[in-house]
C-alpha cells in the first residue's frame, strides 16, 4: 500500500466529494477551516484507489475515508496510515460512523471537543417578553468599527469582519438606536445548502435572550431561502449550547478529539 500526498487542487475536491457525499449529516464548519493548510494524502491499494485521510500540522487526522470495497480492509489500512504519517491524534464527528469505528479501536478517547447541532424544531424557541422592538438590517462596512466595539475575540479582527461584509454574511441587530449584536450565516461547502450560523451580542445586553433571538432570526432566514442551519458549540462553553437550545436546536451529535494510544 502506498500513501501519495495530493496537491492538485481538482484532485483534492474529487475526493473530499465523495466523503461528504458519504456524511449523513452536514460537514463541521470547524474543521472545514483547517482544510486550507491541512494535507491530504491518497491511498493507493494494489496500484488501485482505496481511500484519502487529511491531517493538519499536528499530525492530526481531520478526515478518514474509504471506497465501499476496502471498507473490509481498514484495520490494515489505518495501521499504516498511523505508521507512516506518524498520528498523534483524531477530529471525529459522531455521525461519522466509519471513521468512529476505527477510531474506538485505535484511539483512546481523549474528550468532548463539541456539540454540534444538526436538528430543531420551530416549538422549542420561546420568545421572552422583554425582546421586542428589534431591527435586523443588513451590515454595512460603515457599521464594522460598532461590531469590532463589542467583539470579544467571537472574530480575529477587524479583516475577518470586513470578509464577512463584503460577502453578505452579516446581519445586524438594533434596538432604540443602540447595537444588539449581529447574526452570521456562512455556506460550509460550496456546493451544498448547509448554513453555519453564529450571533454575537454586546456584552452589556447578555443573558437577556437577544443571543436566542438572534439565532432564531437567522435560522428562519436560512430556511426561508432553502438553506439548510446548523451550528456547533465548544463543549464548556454551557451559556453557548444554552443559547442554541432557547433557539429551538437540538443536540444529538458530538464531535469527539481522540489521542493515539
Amino acid at each position: 500500500m502506498k500513501l501519495i500526498q495530493v496537491q492538485n487542487v481538482n484532485e483534492k475536491s474529487e475526493l473530499r466529494k465523495k466523503y461528504l457525499d458519504s456524511l449523513i449529516e452536514p460537514q463541521e464548519y470547524f474543521l472545514e477551516q483547517f482544510m486550507k493548510d491541512a494535507a491530504i494524502y491518497k491511498f493507493l491499494y494494489n496500484h488501485e484507489l482505496a481511500g484519502y485521510c487529511i491531517i493538519n500540522e499536528e499530525n492530526t487526522i481531520l478526515e478518514f475515508y474509504l471506497e465501499k470495497e476496502y471498507i473490509a480492509k481498514k484495520e490494515v489500512i489505518f495501521r499504516h496510515v498511523i505508521k507512516e504519517l506518524a498520528i498523534q491524534s483524531a477530529y471525529c464527528k459522531s455521525f461519522d460512523h466509519l471513521f468512529l469505528n476505527i477510531c474506538m479501536q485505535y484511539f483512546q478517547f481523549h474528550c468532548i471537543h463539541g456539540f454540534l447541532f444538526r436538528d430543531y424544531s420551530d416549538s422549542c424557541y420561546k420568545e421572552k417578553n422583554a425582546i421586542h422592538d428589534i431591527h435586523a438590517r443588513k451590515c454595512l462596512a460603515s457599521d464594522v468599527a460598532d461590531i469590532l466595539s463589542i467583539n470579544d475575540g467571537f472574530f480575529s479582527g477587524k479583516d475577518e469582519i470586513e470578509h464577512y461584509v463584503d460577502n453578505n454574511n452579516l446581519i445586524l441587530f438594533e434596538k432604540n438606536g443602540s447595537l444588539i449584536g449581529c447574526g452570521l450565516y456562512q455556506r460550509v461547502i460550496d456546493d451544498k445548502d448547509d448554513f453555519d450560523i453564529g450571533m454575537l451580542v454586546d456584552p452589556k445586553f447578555r443573558k437577556l435572550g437577544y443571543g436566542s433571538y438572534i439565532l432564531n432570526y437567522m435560522k428562519e432566514l436560512c430556511i426561508k431561502s432553502n438553506f439548510r442551519p446548523i451550528c456547533g458549540c465548544g463543549f464548556e462553553n454551557a451559556a453557548s449550547r444554552k443559547c442554541i437550545e432557547n433557539a429551538g436546536f437540538i443536540n444529538l451529535h458530538i464531535l469527539a478529539k481522540f489521542s493515539f494510544k
